[in-house]
């Protein structure tokens, strides 16, 4: 299942329909339309003497006021930027246009129902694409636009571009709008919260098939764009994932646990050692010091006192030095060893 797959699975359901409508389409006239008559349409159209086109989800609805009449959407999924969106979804209303005709659902004199064609992008890029047919059509003679040109354009949803869910008034409750917050997603924490939304929002009782649609959309197509793998976990229903997700990410936390006390532990050696050896280097540098300045002074002034020898090996590095550069122009042993007791 890729993402357009996954997508068509997803809104084959009621509710996405009608939260994407809430939510997402700010025209006024969604106010008046009547939810609750959504109605899934056959998307298998053909022409005489053209290809059958396989669309993706055709609903249909009536207004609030009760008038027979029907709205139709027209739901195209796409994860890349298509530059001829605007002829595709163009060739899917005329199609549907025909197909009605054909089944008898326009009456003696009637009119074709008006359409509402949706493009719904999650790609990464921005959409680049015009959503008017007639920037797609070449000038005429003298290079002025031509007059015959079919005026049609469709709906543009860049997901991707859209506010986050928390940032839209209304979409606290809005299933499409935690859909659209699952795909930015990036870790297994960020993904168990959302999946733990989508569940507290479609109720088990009324929503068994939705569930199980995102379930398997999360497990099949989400997870593994993000390297997290669920098919070894057998998890199918929405609460199956949020429980697998769960489960990893304890996992996770111990093995982040005994990683950390490990990497305290090797870091501590490490920092030991280190200190350990600068000591003895500094230990060693005093000690080899403190011999040269006996060594020196003994043939200056003579043998030193036992007592004497014992304070300069005890000595640290910066007395040392200083009895060094006091040794050169001293006249006596008391001029260079001031601050010893000397016998």
């Amino acid at each position: 299942m890729d993402h357009d797959g996954g997508y068509h699975l997803l809104f084959s359901h009621p509710r996405m329909v009608a939260d994407l409508l809430r939510g997402f389409v700010d025209e006024p006239w969604v106010a008046g339309l009547n939810l609750g008559t959504l109605e899934r349409v056959n998307a298998r159209f053909h022409a005489d003497g053209l290809e059958r086109r396989d669309g993706d989800v055709v609903w249909r609805l009536r207004r609030q006021d009760g008038d027979e009449a029907y709205l139709y959407l027209a739901i195209e999924f796409q994860s890349t930027v298509d530059r001829w969106m605007a002829l595709r979804l163009n060739i899917y209303v005329l199609l549907l246009y025909l197909h009605l005709i054909r089944e008898g659902r326009i009456g003696a004199g009637g009119l074709l129902p008006p359409v509402f064609p949706i493009c719904l992008y999650n790609g990464d890029r921005s959409w680049n694409g015009t959503t008017e047919l007639r920037d797609l059509i070449a000038p005429g003679p003298d290079n002025q636009p031509w007059p015959w040109r079919p005026r049609f354009r469709y709906h543009l949803l860049d997901e991707q571009r859209v506010a986050a869910a928390g940032d839209r008034p209304g979409s606290s409750d809005n299933i499409v709008a935690v859909l659209f917050d699952l795909e930015r997603c990036r870790t297994v924490v960020e993904l168990q919260e959302r999946v733990g939304r989508a569940v507290a929002l479609l109720p088990e009782e009324a929503n068994a098939t939705l569930r199980r649609a995102f379930g398997r959309w999360i497990k099949v197509v989400l997870a593994p764009a993000r390297g997290i793998d669920l098919e070894a976990a057998g998890a199918g229903d929405l609460s199956e994932v949020r429980n697998v997700l769960a489960d990893r990410v304890r996992e996770w936390e111990r093995e982040w646990e005994r990683n950390g006390l490990e990497r305290g532990l090797e870091k501590g050696l490490q920092q030991g050692l280190q200190q350990g050896l600068q000591q003895g280097l500094q230990q060693g540098r005093a000690e080899g010091e403190a011999r040269a300045l006996i060594r020196l002074a003994e043939r200056r002034f003579g043998a030193l006192p036992a007592a004497l020898r014992n304070q300069v090996m005890a000595a640290d590095t910066a007395l040392i030095e200083t009895w060094l550069d006091r040794l050169l122009n001293a006249s006596s042993l008391e001029a260079v060893f001031a601050e010893t007791l000397l016998p």
